[in-house]
């Protein structure tokens, strides 16, 4: 039986860089606001993870509509299947104006290899420890894609993917196997519809250190609907 966490790790992973993964952008609205973000280019679909914090859809304008509802935080996925890209978004409802959240990135030093200064951040990751204090620090911050910058070593690429494999397994994804080729995380495996494929991303995002770049491969079962490798 295959091995679901081969590791794939050619010449480009020696120092292959990615964007850390905080989303893309962060968007704070008050509850009941109505408002219209600009998106990307292309048919794209908007998925909210909690639609009782804002609800969201794209058009083919490029715009995204938000609209809050609750207080609370979620994140919104941006699709689009035809070029194989998945964009996060995340939302804060409620709060007040308070001034996004940049946390001292000093406690990365000791863990991690970055650079000294503020951000955006270079780091190198070398391994599981360092990749635990960017998820902490990203946790508890509202920081972008545009504010971090990681270098990883095949060690580190090795460490994250052993990480994922309980994680996959606690949510019920033992069947989906992982490989990074070049700065791309390739999955595979079967998934029985498109509301599974969507908790795999949230999975992948939140395990994630780095941006998440996809080589989806993932099937759907029979009946399922068809995405990723069937599309």
């Amino acid at each position: 039986m295959r091995d679901a966490f081969s590791f794939v790790l050619f010449g480009l992973l020696l120092a292959c860089q990615a964007r850390a993964l905080p989303p893309e952008r962060v968007i704070a609205l008050e509850p009941g606001a109505d408002r219209f973000e600009k998106g990307l280019p292309g048919k794209w679909t908007a998925v909210s993870e909690n639609p009782k914090v804002v609800e969201v859809e794209a058009f083919e304008t490029a715009e995204v509509h938000l609209q809050a509802r609750g207080e609370g935080t979620a994140l919104v996925m941006l699709i689009n299947r035809s070029i194989g890209h998945l964009v996060f978004w995340k939302v804060r409802v409620g709060g007040g104006k308070s001034a996004p959240s940049r946390p001292d990135p000093s406690g990365l030093q000791g863990p991690c290899n970055c650079g000294r200064g503020g951000y955006p951040l270079s780091c190198s990751v070398a391994g599981l420890e360092c990749v635990e204090a960017l998820r902490g620090l990203l946790e508890k911050s509202d920081l972008t894609t545009a504010d971090l910058r990681l270098k990883f070593t095949v060690q580190g690429l090795q460490a994250l993917l052993r990480d994922f494999q309980p994680r996959l397994a606690r949510e019920g994804f033992g069947q989906i196997a992982l490989a990074f080729s070049g700065v791309n995380l390739r999955t595979e495996g079967t998934l029985p519809d498109e509301a599974a494929w969507r908790r795999l991303m949230l999975v992948l995002y939140r395990g994630m250190v780095g941006k998440l770049l996809l080589d989806d491969r993932t099937r759907m079962a029979p009946g399922g609907g068809g995405h990723g490798a069937d599309r």
